[in-house]
C-alpha cells in the first residue's frame, strides 16, 4: 500500500506547477506582443496612409484635429500613436499634431520649435513651471487660477503671444494688479486678444503700503501700458442670467490704440477714468459689450459713445428705469455712432408701452442700422407680438428685428426684407 505524500513533496509539484502557469503565461505574452507587431507590420504594408509621401500624411493627421485638442489616449493625437508603427512615425513626424498642451511636458517636446497653446486648470497649477519653460514658443496660453494664485509666478518674456484667457475659480477671485497682471502684460508686447473672466483686482500691488500699512497713492502712480498689438478685450462673461465679472478697474492703468472690441461686464471705474481711457486710446472700436446698468446715468453713456465714431455693434444691458432715455438716445442723438449696424439691448423688464420710441429708433437709423435685437428676462410672447406689430419701420428698409426672451426659451423673431 502506497504511503501519503509528504508535506514537501506536495509543496515540490505545486511549486513545479506554478513554474510551469508563469513559464506558459510569458509565452503567451510574448506571442501576443509578437501578434501585435505583426498586425502592425502588416498595417503598415496595407495602409495607404504610410504609402503617402510624409507632407501628405502629416497634413491628414492634422486636419483630424478638433479646435480643442483632447489630451486622452483614446482621441487624437494620442490615439494616431497605437495604430502601426507607420502612423506612429507619422505622428512624431508632425510637430504641429503637439502643438496644444495641458500639462505635458511630452507634448510640448514633441512640438519642437512651433508655436504652442498651453491651458493649465486651475488642480494643474503646480505645472505653472511649463509656462517659463516654453514661454518663447507660446501663441496662446489659458489660465484658470485657483483663489490665493499669483500672476507673478508666471511672468516670462512672452514675445510671440497672442491669446490669452484667464479665469479665476471662484466668482470673484482677488489678485492683484500692479506688480501682478499688469507685469505679465508688459512681458507680452505682441498680444492681440486677451479675456478675463471671475476676477476681482486690487488696485494698488501688495507691496504698495508704507510702514503705518497706508497706502502712500503718490508712490504707486504708475503710467498707463500702452499695448499696441491688443484688438479684442473681455472683461468678464455676461452673455448669461449669471454674470462672471472682471473688474475693469485695469483700464486705468492701459492704453489701447489698435482695439477692435470690448466687452465689460462690471464698469466699477469711475465714468471720467472709463473715458479718459477712450480719450487717451482713440481706438477704432467696432464692436463694444456693455452692462450700464446701476452704474452710470444715459448722460455719461452719451459721453463715452461720442469718443467711438467707428462702432458698428453695441451690445448693451441697462435697467427698465433707463428704457425710454436709452432709446431716446439712439432714436434723436443720430451723430452719436452714426454707423451703427447691429443694436442689442437686454433688459430685465422690458416697459411695452414705449413700442412708439423702438419705431423712432429704427426709422432714424435705416440709413445704416440692419439688426435690432431686444433681449428681456421676462417677456412674455403676446406681448412680444404686440410690440411687433406696433413697430413701424420704412417699407424699402431691410432690417432683422428681434425682440423676446433673452435665453431664447420663449423666441419672437420678426425679418423685414426691403420691397
Amino acid at each position: 500500500m502506497a504511503s501519503a505524500p509528504s508535506e514537501s513533496s506536495l509543496r515540490a509539484e505545486l511549486d513545479g506547477i506554478l513554474l510551469a502557469i508563469n513559464r506558459h503565461r510569458q509565452i503567451l505574452k510574448d506571442l501576443d506582443k509578437q501578434k501585435s507587431a505583426i498586425h502592425r507590420q502588416l498595417n503598415s504594408i496595407l495602409d495607404p496612409v504610410a504609402r503617402l509621401p510624409l507632407e501628405i500624411s502629416s497634413e491628414i493627421f492634422v486636419q483630424s484635429l478638433t479646435c480643442s485638442p483632447s489630451f486622452h489616449p483614446d482621441d487624437v493625437p494620442g490615439v494616431l500613436m497605437r495604430v502601426c508603427h507607420g502612423w506612429t512615425a507619422i505622428a512624431l513626424s508632425t510637430p504641429y499634431l503637439w502643438t496644444s498642451i495641458g500639462s505635458s511636458n511630452r507634448w510640448a517636446t514633441r512640438a519642437k520649435g512651433c508655436s504652442i497653446s498651453l491651458s493649465l486648470p486651475s488642480q494643474q497649477m503646480s505645472e505653472a513651471y511649463l509656462v517659463r519653460r516654453y514661454a518663447h514658443q507660446l501663441r496662446k496660453l489659458e489660465l484658470h487660477l485657483p483663489l490665493g494664485g499669483s500672476f507673478a509666478s508666471l511672468t516670462a518674456p512672452f514675445h510671440s503671444l497672442k491669446t490669452l484667457t484667464c479665469f479665476g475659480t471662484e466668482p470673484y477671485s482677488g489678485f492683484a494688479l500692479r506688480g501682478g497682471f499688469l507685469e505679465l502684460l508688459r512681458h507680452a508686447p505682441n498680444l492681440e486678444d486677451c479675456t478675463l473672466v471671475g476676477f476681482e483686482f486690487h488696485d494698488v500691488d501688495d507691496n504698495d503700503t508704507d510702514s503705518d500699512g497706508d497706502t502712500d497713492s503718490e508712490r504707486t502712480v504708475v503710467p498707463p501700458l500702452n499695448m499696441v498689438s491688443l484688438r479684442h478685450l473681455k472683461l468678464g462673461q455676461f452673455d448669461r442670467q449669471q454674470f462672471r465679472h472682471a473688474n475693469s478697474v485695469i483700464l486705468q492703468y492701459l492704453t489701447l490704440p489698435a482695439l477692435h472690441s470690448l466687452a465689460v461686464s462690471d464698469p466699477d471705474i469711475p465714468q471720467n477714468d472709463f473715458v479718459s481711457f477712450l480719450a487717451r486710446s482713440s481706438p477704432p472700436l467696432r464692436s463694444l459689450s456693455l452692462n450700464w446698468s446701476n452704474y452710470y446715468h444715459v448722460g455719461g453713456l452719451e459721453e463715452v459713445l461720442r469718443h467711438l465714431p467707428s462702432l458698428t455693434q453695441l451690445d448693451i444691458r441697462f435697467e427698465p428705469g433707463q428704457a425710454s432715455t436709452l432709446l431716446e438716445l439712439f432714436a434723436y442723438a443720430r451723430d452719436i455712432i452714426p454707423q451703427l449696424q447691429s443694436l442689442t439691448m437686454r433688459v430685465y423688464c422690458f416697459p411695452f408701452w414705449q413700442s412708439h420710441i423702438v419705431s423712432d429708433v429704427l426709422e432714424r437709423r435705416r440709413g445704416s442700422l440692419r439688426f435690432f435685437r431686444l433681449r428681456t428676462d421676462t417677456g412674455d410672447p403676446e406681448e412680444c407680438e404686440v410690440l411687433l406689430r406696433d413697430v413701424k419701420v420704412h417699407p424699402k428698409q431691410e432690417m432683422h428685428v428681434f425682440i423676446g426672451d433673452w435665453h431664447h426659451q420663449k423666441t419672437q423673431a420678426h425679418l423685414i426684407v426691403s420691397t
